[in-house]
């Protein structure tokens, strides 16, 4: 079913399916919700399956990013994962991408995990500044861009600002890193 359940998120002529799989409120508000969530999000057999229609439906030029539309008329760019980050990525990928995809905030019928950030009056404008505070991946950062804002991509770890945050960079205009953490207090 996990296979199933991504096809249905991405895919936008699934909303039915979609509908089935997903309640009205959000998981902040909804304990078993939030627990189904997060077996789907682990289900290993759904890699497969997931990077397959991903690749087919957002990476149809077989470049090393993905490339999703948003009603703007720009497009989010993420780096392809590699094969050990797969799952990982996937989960930020469904929780940072995916609501933007089905028009979350205007729809709020769609639960998540983490994101979206947008929220109770909270939203990107053109020429906004943003710090992406613990970036990761770049998956915000990259979103942020493409709403044409100036992010600033706060990353501490090395290895995942040259495995992915840089690339996120690179295909996204207006992001910069920075490689410290940011806490309200001082320290290492």
């Amino acid at each position: 079913p996990g296979g199933d359940l991504y096809k249905s998120l991405f895919y936008k002529g699934k909303e039915k399916d979609l509908n089935y799989y997903m309640h009205s409120c959000d998981t902040r508000k909804n304990p078993l919700l939030r627990y189904i969530l997060g077996i789907y999000l682990t289900d290993s057999s759904a890699l497969n399956p997931f990077y397959e229609f991903i690749d087919s439906e957002y990476n149809k030029e077989n470049n090393d990013y993905y490339t999703f539309p948003l009603k703007n008329g720009n497009n989010i760019k993420v780096p392809v994962p590699s094969e050990e980050d797969r799952k990982i990525y996937r989960t930020e990928l469904t929780d940072l991408i995916l609501p933007y995809m089905l028009n979350y905030p205007e729809d709020k019928t769609l639960p998540f995990h983490e994101g979206p950030y947008e929220y109770n009056g909270v939203l990107l404008h053109k020429g906004d500044t943003v710090f992406d505070l613990g970036a990761n991946f770049g998956m915000f950062s990259a979103y942020a861009s493409a709403k044409d804002c100036n992010v600033y991509a706060f990353e501490p770890t090395k290895e995942t600002i040259d495995r992915y945050l840089s690339k996120t960079a690179l295909i996204n205009p207006n992001i910069t890193i920075s490689d410290y953490a940011v806490s309200d207090d001082d320290g290492f």
